[in-house]
């Protein structure tokens, strides 16, 4: 998605911006309780065996521009919800990103995320196959907490003070070991803001 600039009927300015990750190559950490599907890494990173951590999820990898540069770093901090439940393939989680970009400023995204169609139609599959996963599928996992279903913008710094608005994460999936927790795909977030005074 290439950036485009809209103005409201108040004329207010409004951007819509998205940045990607390339998975696995722009992972730098992934680590929960340790009997998630996704892997650990990297090795000798500390788990979350805490009791009051049970539910933590947390990843940081790069960000990338639409024409692949790089531009930034980001971490994602997940909660497993209680209703989630892995047999029925059911995964939800409540999700803050906090996306850093030197010089530029950060942007701090809240969601409630859906990953049951990833549960279902990919790490079922893989687990009761035993077989890697390979295909292709598209699942934007956002579920909320906006009416329309989108993540809230909580705020900003730098270039980004003051900014509201909302995002959502995209999934595009192509393959997952599950002997390995690898998962190989594109991840997008997609946001539309407005920056006071911009």
């Amino acid at each position: 998605m290439q950036i485009v600039s809209k103005k409201d009927g108040h004329g207010a300015r409004w951007v819509e911006e998205s940045f990607f990750a390339e998975v696995p190559k722009d992972g730098v950490f992934e680590t929960h309780r340790g009997d998630l599907p996704l892997a650990v890494f990297p090795e000798g990173i500390a788990k979350f065996t805490e009791p009051n951590l049970q539910k933590a999820f947390a990843l940081g990898g790069k960000l990338r521009d639409k024409n692949g540069t790089v531009v930034g770093f980001s971490t994602e901090i997940e909660e497993v919800l209680p209703e989630t439940d892995f047999e029925s393939g059911k995964l939800l989680t409540h999700t803050v990103w906090t996306l850093f970009f030197p010089g530029r400023g950060t942007i701090v995204l809240d969601q409630i995320e859906n990953s049951s169609e990833v549960a279902t139609k990919v790490f079922k599959p893989a687990f009761e196959s035993g077989q890697p996963w390979t295909g292709a599928l598209n699942a934007v996992t956002t579920a909320g907490p906006s009416k329309d279903g989108k993540g809230v913008i909580l705020g900003g710094t730098g270039d980004f003070a003051g900014i509201r608005g909302t995002g959502a994460e995209i999934a595009n999936l192509r393959r997952f070991d599950p002997a390995t927790g690898v998962l190989e795909g594109t991840f997008e977030l997609r946001f539309r803001y407005h920056v006071p005074g911009r």
